[in-house]
């Protein structure tokens, strides 16, 4: 198998793998701060969702909800506002656990055609904010980027297939 065919085979793997394993989710950027979680900004993009099998004891919940209010999925996550230093000082090693009054983060749920809002419960299961999502959309880099994926991979076809004649 000669160098070109080879690199061809390569490419196409390539482009067809990226489509196998990304689905689109919400990724979410939020702000901690005092035990509230406000929303920064939203956007749909592909990506992978986490699997949320493992959900710690405590903290903060979100709840998925469609269109005629049932809930689609409900999930707890720790805000991210632990901090975990070490340092050595003379030979001895010292550190320990620095709890932030804020901090951002991104939080990454799946995505459903039917979802209409996100809503947030802190750790006394008191709804704390909710997110709209209805009207959000795929970002149009990531569509563009895709698009551009399987025309590159239409032509290479189509350049294998002229070659072969």
């Amino acid at each position: 198998m000669n160098i070109a065919k080879k690199m061809v085979y390569f490419w196409v793997f390539l482009i067809l793998s990226s489509f196998v394993c990304a689905d689109m989710v919400y990724i979410l950027n939020l702000h901690y701060e005092g035990g509230s979680i406000t929303l920064i900004d939203k956007k749909v993009d592909y990506g992978i969702s986490p699997d949320r099998l493992i959900q710690p004891e405590f903290g903060f919940r979100a709840e998925l909800v469609d269109f005629n209010d049932d809930k689609l999925e409900s999930f707890r996550f720790a805000a991210p506002n632990e901090m975990f230093v070490d340092y050595s000082s003379e030979g001895e090693l010292h550190g320990g656990i620095i709890i932030l009054d804020k901090t951002d983060f991104a939080l990454v749920v799946p995505y459903y055609e039917e979802l209409k809002e996100i809503k947030f419960y802190n750790k006394e299961n008191m709804i704390i904010s909710s997110v709209i999502v209805e009207d959000e959309k795929l970002a149009p880099s990531s569509a563009y980027g895709y698009l551009a994926g399987v025309l590159v991979l239409v032509g290479i076809i189509v350049w294998m297939w002229k070659r072969k004649k």
